[in-house]
């Protein structure tokens, strides 16, 4: 039968266990199912930064960050807004946004997700947020149409350029 709970949280206590959505194996795919437990579930904020490739930071930077882990998902979002980005950050540097909430898993892959800026110009045609293995940044990267393999990523003095526009992303990692 089905378990009900009508007050309070179902709780499980022990490290490593959680909700087995399968006997083991999913019967709906032709693969092999790893993986069927659940684990964890985490929503919360973050604190992002802009730093340039010295490490030195942006200041005056205002952001609002939100993160939803499920399992080994996470995905972020963030917008933010920066007037100035101080005397000691190079400019012409690529902007890296700094402090994701969870460390990418250690691959070769490329995460990638949305990103816009309003009224942004820019020399490709679409905008997209990577996060690089092994690590808690992403770059913005300006693509080409057609291409997609394009590392002209956006420099900080792009973003304080189109800073009024709210410039914001959403990307989904594995940790």
């Amino acid at each position: 039968g089905d378990a009900q709970i009508s007050t309070g949280n179902l709780v499980v206590a022990a490290a490593g266990k959680g909700l087995s959505f399968t006997g083991g194996t999913d019967p709906d795919t032709a693969g092999t199912a790893t993986g069927n437990i659940l684990t964890d579930y985490e929503e919360g904020t973050w604190t992002p930064s802009v730093v340039d490739d010295d490490g030195d930071a942006v200041t005056n930077l205002w952001a609002t960050a939100f993160y939803t882990k499920i399992g080994r998902q996470v995905t972020v979002w963030a917008q933010f807004d920066l007037n100035s980005p101080g005397v000691s950050v190079d400019q012409t540097d690529v902007a890296q946004i700094s402090g994701l909430p969870f460390t990418c898993m250690n691959t070769n892959n490329i995460f990638m997700g949305a990103c816009q800026i309003q009224r942004g110009s820019y020399g490709g045609d679409y905008l997209v947020a990577r996060v690089m293995g092994n690590t808690s940044t992403l770059k913005i990267n300006d693509c080409v149409s057609g291409t997609g393999t394009s590392n002209d990523y956006l420099t900080i003095g792009e973003l304080v350029t189109h800073a009024s526009t709210a410039p914001g992303f959403t990307v989904t990692y594995f940790v």
